[in-house]
């Protein structure tokens, strides 16, 4: 019982600082999910995008996908660094931990993965670094650059 309160109240501050770094988007918790949608513009020569984030509370990961527009593929190219049902892949397995904000990382990280896609778009190179699970190709984790980790944002709030 104490532990489901505990991780219910963390689902709450979760949300409240989804609310408070986002004003204009909607954060709720229904049927013990807690979602996340609202737009997020990597720069302001960028396109708009409308973003979903789910979280149960338990899974190791978000599922953070593009409501709109539709993300387009490049000449038969596959859609880079997303998960099976265009699930954008974010980080690396245990870059990410429950305990870490969503608004402080994982919106972050989707706006850099949206610059990212815009330039691939553009070159039809991908110039994010990490690994595309979809294919056999494994970048080194140590060389993301520029990202909040565990240590980094503890005492934030």
């Amino acid at each position: 019982m104490a532990r489901r309160l505990d991780e219910n109240r963390h689902l709450y501050q979760q949300i409240a600082d989804l609310r408070a770094k986002y004003p204009g988007s909607q954060a709720q918790w229904k049927r013990g999910t807690l979602t996340w949608t609202g737009v997020i513009q990597p720069n302001p020569l960028c396109a708009e995008y409308k973003v979903r984030i789910s979280w149960d509370g338990h899974r190791r990961r978000s599922v953070v996908r593009v409501l709109s527009p539709q993300l387009a593929m490049l000449d038969g190219k596959h859609l880079p660094h997303v998960f099976p049902g265009n699930e954008l892949c974010l980080h690396y397995p245990g870059e990410w931990s429950a305990e870490m904000p969503i608004a402080d990382t994982v919106i972050p990280w989707a706006s850099e993965w949206l610059f990212f896609y815009e330039l691939w778009l553009a070159t039809g190179e991908w110039h994010g670094g990490g690994h595309d699970p979809l294919s056999d190709e494994k970048d080194d984790p140590t060389q993301t650059e520029n990202r909040v980790t565990k240590g980094q944002w503890s005492g934030r709030r």
